[in-house]
């Protein structure tokens, strides 16, 4: 039996590869962009013309301050992880979620992995306003 492509589980637009469920798929790209968007980090959000993860993951991180690297380090793979865990509802579960629904559970998983200790996310919960009950740096949230 040869090889087969993967269902289309996302945006049904081309031939689902990993490097286009987690980059170049409209679904996906949208997502990088609104997180990034409030973020602050929307000059390095994945375009149409990006069509290789490591490629483009190494050039955006040249864009970003040297003291959050590791943060966007972190929010790549964990964006990575999330669109993985959506296609895999979609294909095995019949659960469908929009882009929407997908960041909001994005930005919980953010929050959830900072508040049990993750530090090096501290600037995205910070530029996402979610900081109950943590002192920053830069100030006091109660």
């Amino acid at each position: 039996m040869g090889y087969k492509m993967m269902t289309r589980a996302l945006c049904s637009q081309a031939p689902e590869t990993i490097e286009h469920l987690l980059l170049c798929c409209s679904f996906s790209r949208e997502l990088w962009f609104q997180l990034f968007h409030r973020i602050g980090w929307s000059a390095v959000s994945p375009s149409s013309h990006d069509q290789w993860l490591v490629a483009w993951w190494t050039r955006a991180r040249k864009h970003i301050l040297k003291e959050e690297r590791r943060s966007f380090d972190s929010v790549v793979i964990l964006i990575c992880w999330m669109v993985w865990k959506e296609r895999n509802k979609r294909i095995f579960d019949s659960q469908i979620r929009t882009m929407y629904e997908v960041l909001d559970w994005v930005i919980d998983e953010i929050c959830a992995w900072f508040q049990a200790g993750f530090s090096k996310l501290e600037p995205v919960a910070r530029a996402l306003g979610m900081l109950p009950g943590r002192e920053s740096a830069n100030n006091v949230i109660t």
